[in-house]
C-alpha cells in the first residue's frame, strides 16, 4: 500500500490562544471534551466597543432557541479527493465526513440575542483555541439551499465512518468536537445523504472562506475544513473593513488573506518584540511567510525549504506606496528574529503601520521597519539538487530532504538528535522516528512508532546508493536515540563520501553499521498489525 502524506494549511486543536478584537467580559467553559457554553459579542464599528453581550449554555440553547436537527437525519462535509482530476467532486461521493446526526443552534438565532447584524456585518465563529472564520452577513441569515443553516452543534450521535462514535447520542463535553460548526445542507447527493461539499463551498461561499488541503504542490478543495471544533466565541462586527492580503511571490505566487494570518497565529507561537518604548509588536516570523513560495510545497513540515535558503536568495518586503527592503535568505531562515507584525499590544496597527509591520531584533535600522506591508518577494531562488529517502515497511513514503531536515530543525517536538565523535558533531532523526512512519497506517504524531509490532519483531534494513546495506532488529532501534540518520556534519552537509545521510551513534556497535550515502530504510518481516493507533490530525482534513 502506498501512502500520501498529508499535511494542511491551518492546525486548529490543542494550541495556543489567539489575540482577541475586545475584552470579553465572561468566559466560556472549558472542558477536556467539547465546550458547553459560547459567549456572543456585539462590536461596534470600532472593532472594540462592546455593545451587548451574552452567555448560553448548550443547556440554555436548547431550552430557549429552536433547536436544528431531528436527532435521526445525519450530516456530511467533504474531506480532500486527493484525485487531481476531481479536485471539486459536484457528485459529492469521495471521502465524506460523517458529523452524525447532530442537534443544535442556528448561528442567526444566537445573533439575534445581542442585537442581530445587518448586510455589511461581519460574524466571526471561533474556537477556544483561537482559530476562527469571519463570515458574511448572507451566508448566517440568507443561506442557500446546497449551503443550509450554519449550526453550532452541542449533539451529536452515530458520527464517523466504520464503528460509528456516539451511538446513543452524546451532548457535549462528552461530544468532543462539540460545540461544532454544522453546514445543514439541504439539498443531497445521489446516495440521499445530506452533503456540505468542495462544489457547494465554492457555490454558495465568498473565496475568502474556501478551504483547500495541502500535498505537496497539489492544492485540493477541502469543505471539511469549516468544521470548526469546540466553539467558544460568536463575534458580531458592524460594518467590518474589508479584510487586508499579502502576495507572497517566489517559485509561486500565494495570496495570503487576514483570516489565513490570523488563524496561523492560533496554530503556531506568536512571535513578539518589545521595542525601546515598551511596546509588544506580535506576528509571526518572517520565513514563515517564505516558506510559502521558496518552492511548490506550501504547507506543512518541508515547507520552508532549509537547503535552499543556506545557498541563498534575497528576500524582499514591499509596502504598499512602493518602498522596500532586501533580506538575505541565510540571515532570516527559521529566525524569531524578523516578526511580520499585525498587533501591537494586543490591538490591530496604526494607520502608519496597518495591516503589517517588519519589526524584530534582527533588524539593523529603522528603516528596515517596513510598515504597510503588501507584499514580499523571493528573488534569484537557486536551482538546486535535492536528495529523497525512501522509506518502506507496512506503507511506502518518500521522504523529501527539505521534510527530513524541518523535522531536525522542529524545535516545538525535540526530533533532533546529535552525536560527537573525532569527525565533529553529527546531526540528524533517530532511526526508530523514521521506522515510525512506515511501520503502520499512523505516521506522524506521539503514537506513529509501533512499540507492539517492534516488541513481536521484525528487522530494519539501511541501504546505501551503492547497495551496501545492514539490517536492525525492531527491538535494538526500538526509540533508541543513540542510532541516527544524520544529514548535518557540524552544521554543514555531509562529506561526499557519506551525503545525504549516514548512520552514526553510540549505539552502533561495528564500523560495519555505520552506513553512508542513505538511499531506502526498509522494514522486512513486519507482522501484521489488527489495529493501528489512529492518530487524529490536529486540523480539520
Amino acid at each position: 500500500m502506498t501512502k500520501t502524506r498529508l499535511f494542511v494549511v491551518l492546525l486548529s486543536l490543542a494550541l495556543i490562544l489567539g489575540l482577541c478584537p475586545g475584552i470579553v467580559s465572561a468566559k466560556p467553559e472549558v472542558t477536556a471534551g467539547g465546550t458547553t457554553a459560547i459567549t456572543v459579542t456585539k462590536y461596534d464599528v470600532d472593532g472594540t466597543t462592546i455593545l451587548a453581550q451574552e452567555t448560553l449554555t448548550y443547556e440554555e440553547m436548547e431550552a430557549q432557541l429552536p433547536v436544528q436537527g431531528d436527532g435521526v437525519t445525519q450530516y456530511y462535509y467533504q474531506g480532500p479527493t486527493f484525485d487531481p482530476d476531481n479536485i471539486w467532486d459536484p457528485d459529492e461521493t469521495v471521502n465524506l465526513k460523517n458529523k452524525g446526526a447532530v442537534k443544535g443552534t442556528d448561528i442567526k438565532d444566537l445573533v439575534e440575542l445581542v442585537g442581530g447584524a445587518a448586510d455589511g456585518d461581519q460574524i466571526e465563529i471561533k474556537a477556544i483555541d483561537g482559530y476562527g472564520e469571519k463570515f458574511q452577513y448572507a451566508n448566517i441569515y440568507n443561506p442557500q439551499p446546497q449551503q443550509g443553516k450554519m449550526v453550532v452543534a452541542w449533539y451529536t450521535k452515530n458520527a464517523g465512518d466504520g464503528t460509528p462514535l456516539y451511538p446513543d447520542g452524546a451532548y457535549v463535553p462528552t461530544f468532543g468536537d462539540g460545540m461544532q460548526l454544522v453546514f445543514m445542507a439541504e439539498t443531497t447527493n445521489a446516495a440521499g445523504q445530506h452533503v456540505f461539499g468542495h462544489d457547494d463551498m465554492r457555490s454558495t461561499l465568498p473565496e475568502a472562506n474556501w478551504h483547500y488541503f495541502y500535498d505537496g504542490p497539489i492544492t485540493y478543495a477541502s469543505a471539511n475544513g469549516l468544521a470548526i471544533k469546540t466553539i467558544s466565541e460568536i463575534n458580531v462586527y458592524k460594518q467590518a473593513p474589508t479584510s487586508w492580503s499579502l502576495e507572497v511571490t517566489g517559485a509561486i505566487t500565494q495570496t495570503v488573506g487576514q483570516s489565513w494570518f490570523e488563524n496561523a497565529l492560533a496554530c503556531h507561537e506568536t512571535a513578539e518584540w518589545t521595542d525601546s518604548s515598551g511596546n509588544v509588536w506580535s506576528g509571526l516570523p518572517l520565513w514563515y511567510l517564505v516558506g510559502l513560495a521558496d518552492d511548490e510545497i506550501i504547507h506543512g513540515i518541508g515547507s520552508f525549504n532549509d537547503a535552499l535558503a543556506r545557498t541563498g536568495y534575497d528576500v524582499e518586503v514591499r509596502a504598499a506606496d512602493g518602498y522596500k527592503q532586501f533580506f538575505e535568505s541565510q540571515v532570516i531562515a527559521r529566525s524569531s528574529d524578523f516578526i511580520v507584525a499585525n498587533k501591537v499590544n494586543g490591538e490591530p496597527l496604526s494607520e502608519s503601520h496597518y495591516p503589517l509591520r517588519l519589526v524584530g531584533d534582527g533588524l539593523t535600522s529603522g528603516s528596515q521597519r517596513v510598515g504597510q506591508i503588501a507584499s514580499i518577494h523571493l528573488h534569484n531562488i537557486p536551482d538546486i539538487e535535492t536528495w529523497t529517502l525512501q522509506l518502506t515497511g507496512a506503507t511506502d513514503y518518500t521522504m523529501t530532504q527539505a521534510e527530513f531536515e524541518s523535522a531536525v530543525y522542529c524545535p516545538t517536538n525535540n526530533h533532533s538528535a546529535t552525536y560527537t565523535d573525532s569527525n565533529g558533531t553529527w546531526e540528524g532523526l533517530p532511526l526508530w522516528l523514521l521506522v515510525g512512519y512506515v511501520d503502520d497506517d499512523n505516521d506522524h504524531g506521539p503514537n506513529a512508532f509501533n512499540d507492539n509490532l517492534a516488541a513481536q519483531g521484525y528487522q530494519v534494513k539501511v541501504t546505501a546508493i551503492d547497495s551496501y546495506s545492514y539490517t536492525f532488529n525492531s527491538a535494538d532501534i526500538a526509540r533508541n536515540d543513540d542510532i541516527i540518520v544524520a544529514c548535518f556534519l557540524d552544521d554543514g552537509p555531509l562529506p561526499e563520501d557519506r551525503y545525504p545521510l549516514r548512520l552514526v551513534g553510540s549505539g552502533l556497535v561495528s564500523g560495519g553499521q555505520k552506513v553512508g550515502q542513505i538511499a531506502k530504510i526498509e522494514l522486512l518481516n513486519l507482522p501484521e498489525s489488527e489495529q493501528y493507533s489512529v492518530y487524529i490530525p490536529l486540523v480539520q482534513q
